[in-house]
C-alpha cells in the first residue's frame, strides 16, 4: 500500500500519465472522433469531484474511455459479422433453390451496371442517398485533383521557362 500511494505522488509517474492521456485525446481529435473526447472530459471532471489526485483522474478518464470505444468497436464487428452470416445463409438458400431464397442471388454481371441493378432491391433508400452523396463527393474531389495536376504541369512549364531566361542573363553576364 505504501509503495501504491508513492507512486500515486510521483510527479515522474505524473507526466507519463499525462503524456499517455495527452498523446490519446490527440489520437482522438485526430480521427474525429468528438464522443470519445466528450466523454473522456466528462469522466475526468466526475472522477476529479471525488479525488484531487492528477494521476487518478487521468488513468480512470483513460480507463473508461478506452473501455467504451472497446465495447463500441466490439459491437460494431458483431453487428458486420451478424450481417455477413445472413447473406451467407441466403445464398446457401439460393444455391438450394433459388424461389425459397427471399433476397436477391447476385449472379456475375458483365458490367456494373447489371451489377448495382441487382444490389438496388437489396439497399433501403436511405443507404442508396448515403452512397451516391459519397460517390457525388469522391467525383468532386477527382475533378479536383484532374484540376491540380493540370495546373501543376502549367507550373512546370513555367518554371522550366523561368530557367531558360535565367541561364540566358547568366550567359549574357559572361560576355
Amino acid at each position: 500500500m505504501k509503495s501504491m500511494d508513492k507512486m500515486l505522488k510521483n510527479q515522474a509517474v505524473l507526466y507519463g500519465v499525462l503524456f499517455l492521456t495527452v498523446t490519446n485525446v490527440f489520437g482522438y481529435l485526430m480521427v474525429r472522433n468528438y464522443e470519445a473526447i466528450v466523454f473522456f472530459a466528462l469522466v475526468a471532471y466526475i472522477s476529479s469531484e471525488f479525488t484531487k489526485n492528477n494521476i487518478l483522474v487521468c488513468l480512470v478518464a483513460l480507463l473508461m474511455t478506452n473501455v467504451l470505444l472497446a465495447i463500441v468497436q466490439g459491437r460494431k464487428v458483431y453487428e458486420s459479422m451478424q450481417t455477413e452470416g445472413v447473406a451467407d445463409e441466403t445464398a446457401a438458400k439460393a444455391e438450394a433453390s433459388p424461389e425459397e431464397a427471399k433476397e436477391p442471388v447476385i449472379k456475375k454481371a458483365d458490367s456494373k451496371a447489371a451489377v448495382a441493378e441487382q444490389l438496388m432491391p437489396s439497399l433501403s433508400d436511405s443507404k442508396m442517398k448515403d452512397h451516391m452523396a459519397n460517390l457525388d463527393k469522391i467525383e468532386g474531389l477527382l475533378n479536383k485533383q484532374e484540376g491540380l495536376v493540370g495546373s501543376l504541369s502549367k507550373i512546370e512549364n513555367m518554371m522550366a521557362k523561368l530557367e531558360n531566361m535565367g541561364a540566358k542573363r547568366v550567359d549574357r553576364r559572361v560576355d
